[in-house]
């Protein structure tokens, strides 16, 4: 039987902890550690999800699952909350543009096309954003964006139905 993406078993349960992990910043090592599988089955799972999903990569991976209701914010939060502080901070519209594109799954290179900069200053401002928010990688750069609120979840929906 051929798994639909608007079943909820799309997706299975290995593969939504693995998405669970990447969304809260864990490496493939630690997520390999976490659920004690190898790093090769980890990588192995993921490859299944972004299949799954046709999503261009982890970020677009996690906002895919968040939006057909594999994963959501609030659980996210709560994992996460332990580990990371509220940054009173607020994004301007270009830092928004390029959160909404890493979101999406766009790579600096095309980000920097589709904004008119160079590869370089978008990788710089990504970066500048990560240390602010206290991100791991451009995964958990999106989710915190959208728990603290920098990122309108709505919007980027919107964004996604629109692509």
């Amino acid at each position: 039987m051929e798994k639909k993406l608007g079943d909820k078993g799309a997706l299975g349960f290995r593969q939504v902890e693995i998405l669970v992990y990447m969304a809260l910043g864990c490496s493939y090592e630690d997520t390999g550690h976490f659920l004690e599988i190898s790093v090769h089955t980890v990588r192995a799972y993921l490859r299944q999800v972004l299949e799954e999903l046709g999503a261009r990569g982890r970020a677009h991976a996690v906002m895919l699952a968040l939006l057909k209701g594999f994963l959501d914010l609030e659980t996210l939060e709560e994992l996460g909350s332990l580990k990371e502080p509220e940054v009173d901070w607020t994004c301007g519209p270009l830092v928004e543009k390029i959160l909404t594109l890493v979101a999406l799954g766009y790579h600096n290179k095309d980000i920097g096309r589709i904004l008119n900069y160079s590869e370089r200053y978008i990788r710089n401002i990504v970066h500048l954003i990560s240390d602010k928010l206290g991100a791991r990688n451009r995964v958990h750069l999106i989710t915190l964006a959208l728990i603290q609120r920098q990122l309108d979840f709505q919007g980027l929906a919107l964004a996604m139905a629109i692509e």
